[in-house]
């Protein structure tokens, strides 16, 4: 990416984390995180890392796998 599409891109990742904290999306839903009955997998989250964190990543990369640069090929 270039400096202003990874700058648009932290900026994304900044607004989904804050959305994450105050409750407007589900961190675990978000990530992936939910097992059978809705119990979280804990395990799934790397050591230093949060639900939060990895929420805000696949914000971020659902982003990415939607460009059209990434689906078509020219």
């Amino acid at each position: 990416p270039t400096a202003d599409e990874s700058g648009e891109l932290l900026s994304f990742l900044s607004k989904q984390e804050g959305r994450l904290r105050d409750g407007w999306l589900s961190a675990p839903e978000l990530a992936g995180l939910h097992g059978k009955e809705g119990k979280e997998l804990q395990a799934a989250v790397p050591t230093g890392t949060t639900p939060v964190d990895l929420a805000a990543w696949t914000a971020v990369s659902r982003v990415i796998l939607n460009l059209d640069e990434t689906i078509t090929a020219e």
